[in-house]
């Protein structure tokens, strides 16, 4: 029996654990009708009563609000069906025949101490209460009759004291764990350390490059052997000595060195920070550049003498050029004049034949001088621009009609000139643009002999594309990668019948960039080829300028 004052001063510990039927305990409906899971799956409840109506209707109000519920009016059956599987919570009677509902949750608590206990009884014994809670067997104390959501409450209240205690266990567990594989990593991180500092000290005492530990105030704490030689000291000088250079981490600069094979030379400081010994410094790594250095100089020499030699190939290209056109140019005059006049000093068939022959050599040799002359000149930087607005329409119109000569020449092969949509007005050089679609055409023939030849002109986003598409002979994958090489003529093994320099695709490819564009090609072996002449509708430059000449208008005196 409790003295006076004990009852008293376990009465609020009481109020603490006895679940009383107060508005503001009440869930409310919403709360009340959400199932009581834990892991996605129901909680378990296991009832002990020795009254069947007891357990059927805690069962069956349990049950309506998710739970899985066991029921036994066993105190024995009931500690069995906790050692075989995990309750959340256990309610039991307080006045059962053999076992108390005190007792029996005693047990509960030796066998399954995570699960929750609630104590039920139909007769409240303040005592009884106090030395259950006091003991630690009991969570909750209810009295009979109970209030349905009375019950409720404290079922909902326990299954989530059960997720605490299980979620506190398993970070526990969790953390036991954690900290064994810390303590284990701590201690391989340790032996890996010594491990790794002896195989550093060794690799680094045998390594060609200088290695140098220099403290916050400038003191050489480490030196390996190739620093000393480096810097033309001794090893043992090297440690305590101040490193006069500036450090900042992350730096990279060029010093002078004495080189192992003798003389001087430059090495590529570096420098990093790190901690050496508990101890914040730098790591200076010497690295010998002076091969390096001289390589490049000499590349740069290189470069610098074929620059100068393709600028006097290219001069020299330009200059013969003009020279050959003088007599190409006499030759070719003089040979349409025979033939034009050939009324006035009469020809035989043998002799007009041999004339029309050397007339179309010389132009033949003229058109590659010229083209020469055009590559020699774009090469040279010496190249000039006639930049105008012209439409593309009769730009079109003129050398679809020189192409349509040369389909003539072919049975089975006919011409496409697609103008559909707004093909509008182009700023550009019109004679150069106009040699590129005649090289493409041209080609496009050439290397058709079935099918069709299209010249297709479409406006885009601030560009006009002209295309050149056949059905020709396509060219070889492998080919790809030189199609615009001069004197390159992809189809020369398969085709050596067709002529051709090799010239047109590099010129026309070096006259599309000049004009601010690029030429691009698609192409299937045995099934055709489509070059793409892609220009802007206004080149770059000429575009800045008229900016520029907006910009700063001319002012007037």
């Amino acid at each position: 029996m409790l003295e006076p004052e004990d009852r008293e001063r376990y009465f609020e510990l009481l109020k603490a654990h006895v679940v009383e039927p107060r508005e503001e305990h009440l869930p409310t409906a919403a709360g009340m009708g959400e199932d009581l899971t834990l892991a996605g799956l129901p909680a378990k409840v296991l009832v002990v009563d020795d009254e069947p109506s007891v357990l059927s209707s805690i069962r069956r109000l349990l049950v309506r609000k998710g739970l899985e519920v066991a029921t036994t009016s066993s105190a024995q059956e009931a500690l069995d069906m906790l050692r075989q599987e995990e309750y959340a919570v256990v309610i039991a009677d307080q006045r059962m025949p053999v076992v108390s509902g005190t007792q029996l949750l005693g047990q509960v608590r030796e066998v399954s101490p995570d699960t929750v206990r609630i104590l039920l009884t139909g007769y409240p014994d303040v005592e009884t209460a106090i030395e259950s809670i006091y003991k630690g067997a009991v969570y909750r104390f209810l009295t009979k009759p109970w209030n349905d959501q009375e019950l409720g409450l404290a079922v909902r209240q326990a299954v989530e004291q059960f997720e605490l205690t299980a979620e506190n266990r398993r970070l526990q567990k969790l953390s036991a764990e954690q900290n064994k594989e810390l303590r284990a990593l701590n201690r391989r991180i340790g032996e890996r350390l010594k491990t790794s500092q002896e195989k550093f000290e060794a690799i680094v005492a045998k390594g060609s490059d200088g290695v140098l530990v220099v403290n916050q105030d400038g003191a050489v704490k480490y030196a390996n052997p190739a620093a000393a030689t480096l810097l033309n000291r001794k090893e043992q000088g090297l440690l305590g000595s101040t490193f006069g250079l500036p450090m900042a981490a992350g730096g990279v600069t060029d010093m002078d060195i004495v080189r192992t094979c003798g003389g001087t030379g430059t090495a590529e400081m570096r420098v990093a920070e790190t901690v050496w010994n508990g101890e914040t410094v730098y790591l200076v790594l010497l690295h010998d550049v002076t091969e390096h250095k001289e390589l490049q100089e000499e590349l740069s020499r290189a470069k610098r003498t074929a620059e100068a030699a393709n600028r006097a190939k290219s001069e020299f290209l330009a200059n013969m050029s003009h020279e050959l056109r003088t007599p190409l140019n006499a030759i070719i005059g003089f040979s349409e004049g025979l033939l034009a006049r050939a009324d006035q000093h009469p020809l035989n068939e043998h002799q007009k034949d041999r004339i029309a022959k050397m007339l179309q050599s010389g132009r033949n040799l003229l058109a590659l001088v010229n083209s020469v002359l055009d590559i020699a000149q774009i090469e040279a930087g010496h190249a000039e621009r006639h930049i105008e607005t012209f439409a593309l329409r009769p730009l079109a119109e003129e050398v679809a009609s020189t192409a349509l000569e040369l389909v003539r020449l072919k049975d089975g092969v006919t011409f496409v000139l697609d103008l559909s949509g707004d093909v509008s007005l182009l700023t550009s050089d019109r004679d150069k643009v106009r040699q590129i679609l005649l090289n493409l055409l041209s080609n496009a023939v050439k290397f058709t002999d079935q099918g069709s030849v299209t010249l297709r002109i479409r406006r885009r986003s601030g560009s006009v594309d002209m295309s050149v598409e056949d059905t020709g002979i396509g060219i070889p994958a492998d080919q790809f990668h030189r199609i615009f090489e001069q004197f390159h003529r992809a189809h020369a093994t398969a085709r050596p019948a067709i002529g051709g320099t090799g010239l047109g695709l590099s010129l026309s490819k070096s006259l599309a960039e000049f004009l601010g564009g690029q030429l691009t090609f698609e192409s299937v072996e045995g099934h055709g080829s489509e070059f793409t002449l892609a220009l802007p509708f206004t080149p770059p430059d000429v575009e800045a300028t008229e900016q520029q000449e907006v910009a700063e208008p001319a002012q007037h005196v």
